[in-house]
């Protein structure tokens, strides 16, 4: 299956990544039932979200108490979630969706393989991003979110060119450059989407239902939002590069008889 492999707008990104999503669905369902759908229904059981009680007072809501459902096992369930659930299972479908766009063989074993591999350099490149982002955030706001979006593809850039730490925070820095505007639409799409899941998840009754529900729309929503920022990520080295990705594709591919997995998709590969 072929795809536009080049600079892309707004609405050619949100196109490509409906059209991989929708040629690869249960390829990436697969990944994220193997941690995040079931830890999301797990952490869901184990720990409800809070519970706020309201009571009608002269024509007027307000809120009359809360019960507090923070708690040492909440609290350890989003770490672990935040330091091995989704980095793990983001790698792995970045990976995947990289390589389904490039039309390279691809399963959820090479997938998690790939994660494996650059899960530590992953996990250093963030913790020096949320650093630079901290520092950001005590200057002023305005430099915070301009962090944000320079660093918007570090994560693409480490699964897929296997850069880590500063090098891979400047690599970002290098692809954002002209591509910011297009990276602030996709933010705010991607917020609205979010948003309006959420209103329609609050209309259905509280219980196993509503959580299992809310775990699917979550899931979906994860596989899209991925697939769209592989794509912007593409089309930002479109852009940067000044070559045809689709030639790349050609250069370089996954071997199922390799060791790591291996998508490399490394700067000047194919010129």
């Amino acid at each position: 299956m072929g795809y536009e492999i080049r600079e892309l707008g707004v609405g050619g990104i949100l196109d490509q990544a409906i059209s991989v999503t929708k040629d690869h669905f249960w390829l990436f369902v697969k990944i994220v039932l193997v941690l995040f759908l079931p830890f999301a229904l797990l952490s869901d059981w184990l720990a409800p979200p809070e519970i706020f009680e309201w009571q009608a007072n002269e024509g007027e809501v307000r809120e009359v108490s809360v019960k507090q459902q923070v708690s040492p096992g909440r609290a350890a369930l989003k770490i672990l979630n935040g330091l091995v659930i989704y980095p793990v299972t983001n790698s792995a479908m970045i990976y995947a969706i990289a390589s389904a766009y490039l039309n390279r063989r691809i399963s959820v074993g090479l997938a998690f393989r790939r994660a494996r591999t650059v899960f530590l350099s992953l996990l250093w490149t963030m913790i020096l991003l949320w650093l630079v982002l901290m520092a950001g955030l005590i200057l002023l706001v305005v430099p915070f979110f301009i962090f944000l979006l320079w660093y918007a593809l570090v994560s693409q850039v480490v699964v897929l060119e296997g850069l880590s730490g500063q090098a891979a925070l400047k690599r970002s820095h290098q692809l954002m450059k002209g591509n910011m505007g297009t990276a602030i639409v996709l933010g705010i799409l991607v917020v609205v989407i979010s948003f309006a899941s959420g209103i329609v998840l609050g209309f259905m009754p509280q219980g196993a239902l509503q959580s299992i529900v809310g775990a699917l729309i979550q899931s979906v929503l994860f596989i899209f939002v991925a697939a769209a920022w592989v794509v912007f990520y593409f089309s930002c080295r479109a852009k940067a590069e000044h070559f045809d990705l689709a030639l790349l594709a050609d250069a370089v591919g996954i071997e199922d008889d390799r060791p790591t997995g291996t998508l490399d998709v490394s700067p000047g590969e194919a010129r």
